[in-house]
């Protein structure tokens, strides 16, 4: 199971999502069906190396937030630039 390590975020919008990605980390959440929304944030170094893996995105994840808490999720959507490389946003569905 991949494990992928991420920081709770208290500030969300377009003007916090926005200085993340300058500091080279990924606005995500977390949802399910039993949960309160969770906002974290992915070092964007970290999440390539994932994303290179086989499959990662059919796989389940074990999401390890602050060393405190873990959940396993599978990425329910990712969004991109339009013609970088850089990743936006990520959605993750607690399994």
């Amino acid at each position: 199971m991949l494990v992928i390590f991420a920081e709770k975020r208290i500030k969300i919008g377009k003007s916090s999502s926005r200085f993340l990605r300058n500091q080279n980390k990924i606005p995500a959440i977390i949802y399910g069906k039993k949960i309160i929304p969770v906002y974290i944030s992915i070092n964007q170094n970290i999440f390539s190396k994932v994303e290179n893996t086989l499959h990662f995105d059919k796989n389940n994840i074990n999401l390890n937030i602050d060393n405190i808490i873990n959940y396993v999720v599978k990425i329910k959507e990712v969004q991109r630039h339009p013609f970088k490389k850089k990743l936006l946003h990520i959605d993750f569905l607690l399994k």
